[in-house]
């Protein structure tokens, strides 16, 4: 099951939810730019520029071409900008202000018919797989074909997998740290603060072994971590451990 087998309406409503939100920290950092001078103004053109990209890819995922295309100038406009160009600086702002628009303007509508947490229209439990890796994609797949009662998900993406999360609700997130778009510590961040993800189980899985990595995802709200290449035993003995939990 992918991104088409779900209703387009369910995630286009995911997105709206999440609309005025990102509005906030866009017009937050075009505020900043604004009134600030020297390092801040290059902090809040960043801030500007992770926002711009993560709302390109979660409006891609729902079509909404508008904010798409307002997405990209605005990345545009900061990778040519001159720092000590004002002309460029009041461009920066003026496409910031137009993405702002553009979300506000968004219009959530009724939410259809949702799965109860952690379920399905099958009514089996809902494994999200968030991984851009097509080979551990296929290899998460054949390894939870052994729990022929799992409903596996996929997202490519962390915006995708962040929207999909929302709407589903799924028992058991598998989330790799090294997506195209976001962080996999900024996705388990908005995860927890979400209202309908913050009780998900998730599973962090990362090729690098480091303790300190370890130690970080998991403050940041991971249920745990394991490292790639995946061992079957163990990452089987983890997605059930979780799974009863969510039982409970």
């Amino acid at each position: 099951m992918t991104l088409d087998d779900v209703d387009r309406a369910a995630i286009l409503t995911a997105f709206a939810d999440d609309a005025p939100s990102r509005a906030d920290r866009i017009e937050h950092a075009l505020e900043l730019l604004r009134t600030s001078a020297g390092e801040s103004v290059d902090e809040a053109v960043v801030s500007l520029d992770f926002e711009a990209h993560a709302v390109r890819g979660a409006a891609a995922t729902v079509d909404l071409q508008d904010i798409v295309v307002a997405a990209e100038e605005l990345e545009r406009t900061v990778a040519t900008r001159n720092p000590s160009s004002t002309e460029d600086l009041d461009a920066v702002i003026a496409q910031g202000e137009r993405l702002v628009e553009l979300l506000r303007a968004v219009q959530p509508g009724l939410p259809p018919p949702t799965a109860a947490p952690g379920g399905s229209i099958t009514g089996r439990a809902v494994v999200l797989h968030i991984e851009d890796n097509e080979s551990n994609l296929k290899l998460v797949e054949r390894i939870l074909e052994r729990r022929p009662g799992l409903e596996l998900v996929e997202a490519r993406t962390g915006c995708e997998g962040l929207a999909l999360a929302a709407t589903l609700r799924p028992s058991l997130i598998v989330l790799d740290l090294r997506l195209p778009d976001l962080s996999g510590e900024e996705v388990l961040r908005r995860l927890r603060a979400g209202d309908a993800t913050r009780g998900a189980a998730v599973v962090v899985v990362s090729a690098e072994a480091r303790p300190a990595e370890a130690d970080r995802v998991l403050a940041v709200g991971a249920d745990d971590f394991l490292v790639k290449p995946i061992d079957v035993g163990v990452f089987l003995e983890v997605v059930d451990r979780m799974l009863a939990r969510a039982r409970r």
